[in-house]
């Protein structure tokens, strides 16, 4: 079957609220290692990839113990304003990610949406974000998570421009080609075990397919 990517955000208990809607997406630690354990079970089947948004503190707290628990690695998608943060990964928590096997990449910034950037705000977001986290793990960053999932004919534009070998949406689903952005499925917290368990296990249905091809192609032209 073909690749399909999951995608997590938050784990635990949720520090502080920066975002509305941002609750939907912190799962508990039982959760999270729920779901690992159907991914190493399935993995025996199908290719698996596993990625964090945002930052958080906890993906390196509980995420890459769990990990390191089921014999996994994952890219972890970091924001070069949260650095200084304390909810945050720091410089010094990215390079022990690497260490642990762990791939780094690029969030942006601030967190933004990326279809309301102007040529200065692609700048920061793009490569000056990038610049910044490359600095802090000692090696390039060559990957990207478009935040919010959102983008359009001009974020692919701009994203083709920058030498990045994998871009990544939260378009959902497994990975029909190599063209880029590649789709996640985010972990929710409205999630149950069984139904990661069935999104792992079963080919998606054509309906569903067409939906999120025909979802995919709007965006790609607006």
């Amino acid at each position: 079957m073909r690749l399909i990517i999951l995608n997590f955000h938050g784990i635990g208990d949720q520090p502080l609220t920066r975002e509305p809607g941002e609750a939907d997406y912190w799962i508990s630690p039982a959760m999270f290692d729920e779901v690992l354990a159907l991914v190493r079970h399935h993995q025996q089947h199908r290719p698996i990839g596993i990625t964090f948004d945002d930052g958080n503190l906890s993906d390196l707290a509980i995420g890459a113990e769990g990990l390191a628990r089921h014999g996994l690695s994952a890219t972890f998608f970091a924001l070069s304003d949260r650095l200084e943060d304390s909810a945050s990964l720091s410089a010094a928590d990215l390079r022990r990610l690497l260490g642990m096997g762990h791939r780094i990449g690029t969030h942006g910034a601030a967190h933004l949406d990326w279809t309301g950037l102007d040529a200065a705000g692609f700048r920061r977001e793009l490569d000056q974000s990038t610049a910044v986290l490359t600095q802090a793990i000692g090696r390039p960053v060559t990957e990207a998570a478009i935040p919010f999932g959102r983008y359009n004919r001009r974020v692919l534009a701009e994203l083709a421009r920058r030498p990045f070998g994998a871009v990544y949406s939260s378009d959902g689903g497994p990975v029909h080609s190599g063209r880029l952005p590649l789709p996640r499925t985010s972990v929710r917290a409205d999630m149950t075990p069984a139904r990661i368990d069935r999104l792992l296990a079963q080919p998606e249905p054509l309906a569903r397919r067409l939906r999120r091809a025909a979802a995919r192609l709007k965006k790609r032209w607006e």
